[in-house]
């Protein structure tokens, strides 16, 4: 027979599991190397499993997983002060794995690999979002900001991308 814990730990587990992907991702984008990335991971499921019993159902697992991941990662930015670029892999790994690999080579890849390293923080955020195919209001609230704000932010970034890449391309 479970006791009270174990049936808690089974039931995050459960809740974790089908999303770990989320926090495999939002530690990718924010961490330079292997071991960073390893901490953050950590860090991420430590919060969620410290506000775990807040999860009301209101919005999908994944949409709360995100946001807890995004704002853990962007709290430690703020505390360490040395994240300056996306990790690469990170975009790429989402691209492949939507199955929305560039019918064109890899040179196309990269720019959109330099071009997201020049973003701010939460521009990268935005784009990443998109990248892995969230709506324009699970971005919003994800991020905390309106629906509108959103797709605003969404826009202003895709043409910001645009004109890095079409600049580095001159």
């Amino acid at each position: 027979m479970f006791c009270k814990s174990e049936k808690i730990k089974e039931k995050f587990s459960e809740f974790i599991e089908p999303n770990k992907g989320i926090i495999g991702r939002i530690a990718r984008l924010f961490s330079n190397n292997e071991d960073d990335r390893l901490d953050l991971y950590q860090d991420i499921l430590y919060q969620l499993w410290k506000c775990y019993p807040q999860f009301r159902g209101d919005s999908k697992p994944g949409t709360f997983i995100y946001r807890v991941a995004f704002n853990v990662a962007c709290t430690r930015l703020r505390k360490e002060k040395r994240r300056k670029e996306i990790h690469e892999e990170y975009v790429l790994h989402s691209i492949r794995s939507k199955g929305n690999t560039p019918s064109t080579d890899n040179d196309d890849i990269e720019r959109l690999y330099t071009a997201i390293s020049k973003l701010n923080d939460i521009d990268k955020s935005v784009i990443a979002l998109f990248l892995d195919e969230y709506s324009n209001d699970e971005i919003a609230e994800i991020l905390g900001i309106t629906k509108v704000n959103a797709r605003v932010k969404i826009h202003r970034v895709k043409k910001l991308l645009k004109k890095i890449i079409e600049n580095e391309s001159k």
